[in-house]
């Protein structure tokens, strides 16, 4: 009866020590990092547009020269022309880049009037630009946490009220 006794509190003793966090990314599980939601379309899209993108860069865009492949890093699969909602996922939709853990500074959708994918920034406009929900973030930046993945990151792109181009 005693080793039995002792073997119960030896027992409850290593249950409550390591049985603390559940199912934590501590735990041998990992998330991949990354971000999820839809694009929303308002109004006519532009008759001079050829190709449409979610695309999210690590610096800003202070000038035409921080528009380019260094510092691009995510690029999803091409958007439809006429689509009025587009539900994306950056572990999947990818035709560029995979989305990491940090602080980027700028999400948004891009339209280029070039057919093909080039990174001649006069060819492009922002059509719409992420907005974090509190407000704490400047206009375009996104912070993805380590083992996060956010999801219901939304996007809205007014065609009849443009957003603030970056430099050309």
């Amino acid at each position: 009866m005693k080793f039995l006794t002792t073997a119960l509190i030896i027992f409850a003793i290593f249950l409550f020590c390591s049985c603390d966090e559940g199912l934590s990314p501590g735990s041998g599980i990992t998330i991949e990092p990354g971000f999820s939601g839809k694009i929303i379309f308002k109004g006519d899209w532009p008759q001079d547009i050829q190709t449409t993108y979610i695309v999210l860069f690590k610096d800003s865009l202070k000038s035409s020269a921080d528009f380019n492949a260094l510092n691009l890093k995510y690029v999803s699969t091409e958007i439809p022309e006429g689509t009025k909602e587009f539900e994306f996922n950056t572990l999947t939709d990818i035709s560029f880049g995979l989305v990491e853990s940090g602080k980027y500074a700028y999400l948004a959708v891009a339209q280029s009037t070039s057919p093909v994918l080039s990174l001649v920034r006069s060819a492009w406009r922002v059509a719409g630009i992420y907005e974090e929900g509190s407000g704490q973030l400047p206009s375009g930046m996104i912070v993805i946490p380590e083992n996060k993945f956010l999801s219901n990151v939304e996007i809205t792109c007014d065609f009849d009220n443009p957003p603030a181009q970056p430099p050309n």
